[in-house]
């Protein structure tokens, strides 16, 4: 009877002592998915600011573009009407 309590005792501890090093392998993880929320947070918001600054320059380049048009319809009516 001794001997069976001492064999439940042992796996007992070897079950804690499994459940500890998985306690520790939790805390290390839920650390590095907070410094990933942390990262991928700051990097949309870097991410945002680019979109902005490549969207103010493409209406830029399409500004130039409409003016560039409308130039090449005026030189163009004035070569027509000789002016």
């Amino acid at each position: 009877m001794e001997d069976k309590l001492d064999k439940i005792d042992s796996k007992i501890d070897r079950l804690d002592s499994r459940l500890d090093s998985v306690e520790k392998i939790l805390v290390g993880q839920a650390v590095s998915i907070h410094e990933h929320i942390r990262r991928s947070g700051a990097s949309e918001d870097r991410l945002e600011i680019v979109e902005k600054a490549h969207f103010k320059a493409l209406g830029s380049l399409q500004l130039i573009g409409v003016l560039g048009v409308i130039a090449g319809i005026a030189v163009a009516y004035f070569k027509i009407a000789g002016l």
